[in-house]
């Protein structure tokens, strides 16, 4: 099923601040056709102004994980450019904040990696969570409202990370 582009861009149009989780950016970097339009609106609505995107260092960790393990070197180059070189585009450090909000967000069921986004989400004052996750629905107190790619797409869910 084609993604409903319509509803995303009108769902993107109202973003100011967004973090991107790690899926995102990977669904992106390996050209997956079922979540291409999407990524690319994401990246292209950073381009022209419109939204500030924010990743967790641990994001890029996520993301640059995968090409290491392959050990392939162009794209590890590749991912390292792409995610430094995103128009308004943000690696948010692991500061003490944000580790002590995902120390508290881990009350709630995420395991440390998503309590980490989601604390970047909560002390970035972001608007949303782009991701492919379901994990981030979750009723936390002060999170964001949760772009989840496959509302867009009909898919279902996702293995995680991928």
């Amino acid at each position: 099923m084609p993604a409903d582009l319509r509803r995303f861009a009108r769902d993107l149009a109202s973003l100011r601040v967004g973090v991107v989780d790690a899926n995102v950016l990977i669904y992106h970097l390996e050209e997956l056709a079922e979540y291409s339009d999407l990524t690319a609106a994401i990246v292209d609505r950073a381009a022209r102004g419109g939204c500030r995107i924010v990743m967790s260092a641990l994001t890029v960790a996520e993301v640059l994980a995968g090409p290491y393990r392959e050990t392939d070197t162009r794209k590890v180059e590749r991912a390292a450019n792409f995610l430094t070189g995103i128009p308004n585009g943000e690696i948010a450090d692991l500061t003490l904040a944000v580790a002590d909000r995902a120390a508290w967000l881990r009350r709630f069921g995420l395991r440390m990696p998503d309590a980490v986004v989601m604390a970047t989400a909560i002390t970035s004052r972001a608007d949303a969570i782009l991701t492919n996750d379901p994990v981030f629905r979750k009723q936390i107190p002060g999170a964001p409202r949760v772009m989840l790619l496959d509302d867009y797409t009909g898919g279902g869910p996702r293995p995680r990370g991928r």
